[in-house]
């Protein structure tokens, strides 16, 4: 069975929600959300690749921008001091 790269990202970011269901572990969840979020990204940048849309190049940006804005907002769960 062949699989493209489309079907092996989505099944990656299904992959990390099932994991997220069975975690009790607040870092772990968080964790897999920030894989999660990034292979979402990338699939949209696939999608938007093979259909020749540039909307969704736009998406997937704005989709890695605000997950790198959480990373850089929050480190290891605490908010960061800005004083």
């Amino acid at each position: 069975m062949n699989l493209t790269a489309t079907e092996l990202v989505s099944a990656g970011a299904a992959f990390s929600a099932v994991l997220m269901t069975g975690s009790t572990l607040l870092s772990m969840n968080a964790r897999l959300y920030a894989v999660q979020a990034i292979l979402i990204a990338i699939l949209t940048a696939i999608l938007g690749d093979l259909r020749h849309e540039p909307s969704l190049y736009v998406i997937a940006l704005i989709i890695a921008l605000i997950y790198l804005h959480g990373k850089l907002r929050y480190d290891n769960g605490s908010v960061q001091n800005k004083s």
